[in-house]
Order: C-alpha cells, then sequence, then structure tokens
C-alpha cells in the first residue's frame, strides 16, 4: 500500500470542486469588465487622444485604471468564493461592483 493512501485517498484526477453559481456569475461580471476596460483603453488609445485635453487623457486614463484594478479584484474575490461560499465575499464583490460603476462611471 502507498504510504499515506490509507490516511486520506485523493479524488480522481476528473473529480472537480462543484463551481457556485453566485461564483460564475461574478467571474463572468469580472471578464466582461475587464474586456469592456481594455476596449476602451484601445479605443482611447488609437481614436479618442486627439479630441481629447490632457486633463480629459488624465482623467479617462485614471477611470480605466481603477475599472482594471477593481475588476481584477472581483475576479480574485470569484476565485474564493469557488471554494468558500461566504456572505462577506459576496458582499465584497457588491461593493466593487458598485465601485466601479460609481467612480469609474463618474469620471
Amino acid at each position: 500500500m502507498p504510504l499515506g493512501a490509507a490516511d486520506s485517498p485523493l479524488p480522481a484526477p476528473d473529480a472537480r470542486l462543484p463551481v457556485q453559481t453566485g461564483a460564475r456569475r461574478i467571474g463572468a461580471i469580472a471578464a466582461v469588465l475587464l474586456a469592456l476596460a481594455t476596449a476602451m483603453g484601445a479605443l482611447e488609445s488609437h481614436l479618442l487622444r486627439s479630441h481629447f485635453t490632457a486633463e480629459q487623457d488624465a482623467i479617462f486614463k485614471t477611470a480605466l485604471q481603477y475599472q482594471f484594478l477593481q475588476s481584477l479584484g472581483l475576479l480574485a474575490l470569484a476565485a474564493l468564493l469557488q471554494r468558500a461560499d461566504s456572505s462577506l465575499l459576496r458582499w465584497a464583490a457588491r461593493l466593487l461592483c458598485a465601485g466601479i460603476v460609481l467612480f469609474s462611471g463618474s469620471l
């Protein structure tokens, strides 16, 4: 008998952890927000830069930077929610979504 086989049997290689529906939804929202930030950054870089003043350009870049960072945080929360479903993590995800809309949307 292999060492440790009786103590903790390992699951089959194809056995997967169940993905929580909330975690999947939050992960999808984070992916869409990251794609949107990427598209807006490309649009600004290639088409809008000549139409913006230096101040408007700086504000737009700040909004994009915060959207990227908050979306990455949202993606991390989705990964955590897959491991441990917690109402505190779900509230943190809601607050991050609200922060993206309120902060990045207001700039």
